[in-house]
């Protein structure tokens, strides 16, 4: 991108970083809303731990099932990097206090 084409927030940007950039702002899209109905089964992680310890389940998303009853869509918060199992489980319920 020529110098006298850059824009001023772009000034501090090397040559191969200024070339990168978006000549408009990006537009962002925001993520669909979940429904409101109750999950059918909540997503966890299942961190790795050594034998004999026990299991770690982090929760990490659910799964909501599809009105027509074939499948589910699957709303996941993260994904886990390092790789692992995602475990699928009914939700227990709430105890009343």
């Amino acid at each position: 991108m020529p110098a006298s084409t850059q824009k001023k927030s772009d000034k501090n940007l090397t040559p191969a970083a200024a070339a990168v950039q978006p000549s408009s702002p990006a537009v962002v899209q925001q993520a669909p809303v979940a429904s409101a109905k109750a999950p059918a089964l909540i997503a966890y992680y299942a961190v790795p731990v050594p034998p004999g310890q026990p299991s770690i389940a982090t929760p990490i998303g659910a799964a909501v099932a599809h009105d027509d009853g074939e499948g589910f869509t699957l709303q996941l918060h993260l994904v886990p990097a390092a790789g692992g199992r995602i475990i699928l489980r009914v939700p227990k319920a709430k105890k009343a206090e």
